[in-house]
């Protein structure tokens, strides 16, 4: 018979077993699609303008899972945040390509 683990109160484990983790995957999972998804737009397709949108949806699923991670694992979520800054600079040069075509 596999016993349950005792849970802390103060450890994360409530929030991997809930809604939150529900959440937060579905954020993380969003957030990878969108980046699997806007280098084929950009560089493949050559569709500036909806990359553009994807970035834009990419950095708010990336928010997102950071703020969901935050109460989950602090420091891990404070990794993803040069991620969120190179997000912001593809959205600034792909922003640039398409002022400038």
């Amino acid at each position: 018979m596999v016993q349950k683990p005792a849970v802390n109160p103060e450890s994360a484990w409530p929030a991997w077993t809930g809604f939150v983790w529900f959440l937060l995957m579905a954020a993380w999972g969003l957030q990878l699609l969108r980046n699997f998804v806007w280098p084929i737009l950009f560089f493949a397709l050559h569709l500036i303008g909806p990359a553009l949108a994807d970035v834009f949806l990419l950095a708010a699923a990336t928010v997102a899972t950071i703020v969901l991670a935050l109460g989950v694992d602090r420091p891990a979520a404070l990794l993803l945040t040069p991620y969120l800054g190179w997000v912001g600079f593809a959205g600034v040069l792909n922003e640039a390509f398409l002022r400038l075509n």
